[in-house]
């Protein structure tokens, strides 16, 4: 196929990280990613000479990493066994479990992928927006489907349909099946039949999210009465908050808007991209006749529109917040109208959703919350759903996988309290090795690790976290940036005009002329009498001068430090 754009990086230092080799007949199972935080799911297993990879999520970026787009598994293991890989199978289309597949891809071969047909089409259209080469076969998966992968039989399977694209598997061994379970979410009891093939389970590695979470996952078909319910009290404009590639709130709320004659306006190119993906394997069929575009919005009453406002995927707040500050193509948020944030946010942008939330009550609208109703859809089962899995399947040995340190530690005291050995439970690290040993009779850390220095994508780079350039974007975004501009007769020696003074995110010029008028006399003072004192004028000199003058007495008049960037033109 066409070859696109590859991604700048420096994934894989060149000294290789020794780790012993695995003993025939063992497995060893990583975690790259996933046991750390909530996101950047990534999980591989081994036995004899194959490696399959489960996963290849991606991390949304924290406040503290600016200019950071993603945080995606350090993968040097897996670079440094290439010929060992057999494929990678993808579990869930959403970010938190293929958002790195574009950025790793390359970089392994591109490996046989082996997903769902929902979830093969956004992986592909996730690397064309990104202009990235992918020369993959994308084998289609679906439920109750046997293949053989390198030395691994793989089963796959799904406990429920809270997404098209979610996927379940188990591999099978002489000792027992190893279950790798992402979607726990269960809405009856006869789901848990999915775990009857006449194996015992010899490892269960499962979703630790909803942890926490008491009671039962609530009926799908119960979420699409409840939104109904919403959509027919409305008397102004409803906004959907969802993530953008949460196929099944998109799928019913298009339904809705059908049956109660309301036309719907798709945000961002993220939305219709996941639509145009659904249309494609067929979940969604023609919405010409409710799709309106945004300079019809005026055409239509107002109680009759529904807007999907997400944003880039993966930051599904932005649009509404640029809404709520100064209008957004057009739209406004008002009294009336109802926000349905109908997906919790991520645990780092926790703060986030809490300060859009009080925007979007003091502009008037309705808050209608997947805390407090019925709308909330989860790939992660809750307690409740976890209990029953655990005590259907009875695993030998136990890694809870999917989430922070702490939710994995709940997780694990579940299977404690069904009676699981504590030998046999292992809370993993990213990079821990863990290895099934002696013909499946102990699971052992083996105190080994592979490199989990931070890997990050940042703009079209991918590389390791630098903490140099971070705290330079830190303090750019805290105390601002002060530019010093002056222009300096080179033959003449001497300064051609008093220096111009530009700043951003520092202070605002028409409210601080005192203060400018000062930097501007001290900076051709400084200049003046460095030109005056040296014949040989050297230009970084007078930078840097001035960068640590000016510096002290923008501290001393405001509190504050930005960054000061002197910039000499030579005439």
């Amino acid at each position: 196929m066409q070859k696109y754009y590859k991604p700048q990086n420096n994934l894989v230092s060149t000294k290789k990280t020794f780790i012993s080799e695995l003993k025939s007949g063992d497995y060893r199972i990583i975690n790259l990613g996933g046991t750390e935080e909530c996101g950047k799911n990534m999980t591989i297993i081994e036995h004899e000479k194959s490696i399959i990879i489960i996963n290849a999520g991606a991390q949304f970026s924290a406040a503290s990493m600016p200019g950071v787009d993603y945080i995606i598994p350090n993968i040097k293991y897996l670079e440094e066994r290439k010929d060992k890989i057999k494929g990678i199978i993808f579990t869930s289309a959403t970010l938190e479990y293929s958002g790195a597949f574009p950025f790793i891809n390359e970089k392994i071969d591109f490996p046989n992928v082996y997903a769902r047909h929902y979830t093969n089409t956004i992986l592909k259209i996730r690397s064309d927006n990104k202009d990235i080469d992918y020369q993959n076969e994308f084998v289609p998966i679906e439920e109750d489907m046997d293949l053989d992968i390198g030395d691994f039989k793989v089963r796959f399977f799904n406990t429920e349909q809270s997404t098209p694209d979610s996927l379940n598997i188990s591999i099978k061994t002489k000792e027992g099946n190893i279950v790798y379970l992402s979607d726990t979410s269960l809405t009856g009891d006869e789901q848990l039949n999915m775990f009857d093939d006449g194996n015992k389970t010899l490892c269960l590695l499962a979703d630790s999210l909803n942890t926490e979470v008491g009671g039962d996952s609530f009926k799908l078909s119960q979420i699409k009465d409840e939104l109904k319910k919403v959509f027919a009290k409305a008397a102004n404009k409803i906004f959907v908050m969802t993530f953008a590639n949460n196929v099944y709130h998109i799928t019913k709320i298009l339904e809705l808007a059908r049956e109660m004659n309301k036309k719907i306006i798709l945000d961002s190119q993220s939305i219709s991209d996941i639509i145009a993906a659904a249309q494609e394997v067929g979940l969604i069929g023609n919405i010409s006749d409710i799709v309106i575009s945004l300079d019809d919005q005026n055409k239509y009453n107002s109680k009759d529109l529904i807007y999907f406002i997400t944003g880039e995927e993966g930051r599904e707040m932005d649009n509404m917040e640029k809404i709520l500050e100064a209008g957004h193509n057009g739209i406004k948020i008002e009294n009336g109208d109802i926000v349905i944030m109908a997906t919790h946010p991520i645990i780092h942008n926790q703060r986030a959703a809490q300060n859009l939330k009080d925007l979007i009550s003091r502009a008037g609208a309705k808050i209608i919350h997947y805390k407090y109703d019925q709308i909330l859809i989860s790939q992660s089962g809750t307690s409740e759903d976890l209990n029953k899995i655990h005590r259907k399947l009875l695993p030998k040995f136990f890694i809870p996988v999917a989430g922070c340190h702490y939710m994995l530690r709940v997780h694990a005291d579940m299977e404690r309290k069904i009676g699981t050995p504590e030998n046999h439970i292992i809370i993993p690290d990213n990079g821990m090795l863990i290895e099934i040993r002696d013909d499946a009779q102990r699971i052992a850390n083996t105190r080994e690790k592979t490199d989990t220095e931070t890997v990050v994508v940042d703009g079209n780079k991918i590389g390791k976290l630098h903490n140099v350039v971070l705290k330079d974007r830190e303090i750019l975004g805290e105390q601002g940036v002060f530019f010093v501009i002056s222009l300096i007769d080179m033959r003449g020696h001497k300064l051609k005009k008093s220096p111009d003074l530009a700043t951003r995110g520092f202070v605002f010029l028409k409210e601080s002329q005192e203060l400018l008028v000062g930097a501007r006399d001290m900076s051709k003072d400084i200049i003046e009498e460095y030109l005056s004192k040296n014949h040989h004028i050297e230009i970084e000199d007078i930078k840097s001068i001035l960068q640590n003058q000016i510096s002290k007495y923008l501290l001393q008049k405001t509190a504050k430090q930005p960054v000061v960037i002197p910039i000499i033109i030579r005439v």
